[in-house]
């Protein structure tokens, strides 16, 4: 069984996809909280 390659894979996907997008969310949630 493969699963342990399958959850790295899965990992790094998502790691790759958060990397992606932690500076927009980063600069959304910054701006939203100066608004409150």
């Amino acid at each position: 069984m493969r699963k342990q390659s399958l959850l790295k894979e899965l990992h790094s996907a998502l790691a790759r996809k958060y990397r992606k997008h932690a500076a927009v969310v980063e600069t959304s949630w910054q701006s939203f909280s100066a608004n409150e």
